[in-house]
């Protein structure tokens, strides 16, 4: 009996689920890793709309970052901020779709 032959074969088997748990896993990180950095850069963001510039403005210093401002509930602005991330699980492009978007809502008081 070839012992080395029914290893390759298990390994063959093996390999694709392997290689779409691997890339499911980096797709996750990367996904959580960009939502982090919206968040870290929301606070900027905001501060800077809050001082006065517009969107349009705020968004040429963050050129990937689309920014939307509008009011929610007359007494606040209502900040999303969004970005796109190519994902590498074939998989995943069926559920998120390729690019994937990942948002950051931030609702802060007007300046009345």
């Amino acid at each position: 009996m070839n012992r080395r032959g029914q290893a390759l074969v298990e390994f063959v088997l093996i390999l694709p689920v392997f290689l779409l748990i691997l890339f499911t896993i980096v797709d996750f990180g990367n996904f959580l890793a960009k939502k982090n950095q919206l968040e870290t850069e929301s606070t900027d963001i905001v501060l800077l709309l809050r001082n006065g510039k517009s969107a349009e403005e705020v968004a040429k210093s963050y050129s990937k970052i689309k920014i939307e401002e509008s009011v929610f509930e007359e007494k606040y602005n209502k900040i999303k901020i969004s970005e796109n991330i190519t994902l590498i699980n074939p998989l995943l492009y069926k559920i998120l779709g390729n690019p994937c978007i990942v948002e950051v809502e931030r609702i802060v008081p007007r300046d009345e």
